[in-house]
């Protein structure tokens, strides 16, 4: 799949609570059985729930696949990191 449709707006489709595919995911940045991050085109996407785990994540086309009880989801904007004077200056 070309870069620039990786780039472009991410799908997430949620199979009875139990299993989940997400497109559009560049990068996974942390997870564990409770909670899986992931850096998607849409923003930063939060998976919560009991028992995650992560089936596949494929780098070249930016799909995702999780199972475990997912009892929630997620986006949020990711924040331009600030230089330390900017933050003092605030």
């Amino acid at each position: 799949m070309p870069m620039e449709q990786r780039k472009g707006k991410g799908n997430i489709v949620l199979e009875a609570r139990e299993k989940l595919t997400a497109t559009g995911v560049s990068s996974v940045l942390g997870f564990d059985e409770t909670q899986i991050e992931a850096e998607t085109a849409s923003g930063l996407l939060l998976v919560r729930g009991e028992n995650l785990h992560i089936d596949s994540f494929d780098t070249d086309t930016g799909e995702l696949m999780l199972s475990g009880r997912v009892d929630g989801l997620v986006y949020t904007e990711r924040k331009p990191k600030q230089g330390f004077f900017a933050r003092i200056l605030k």
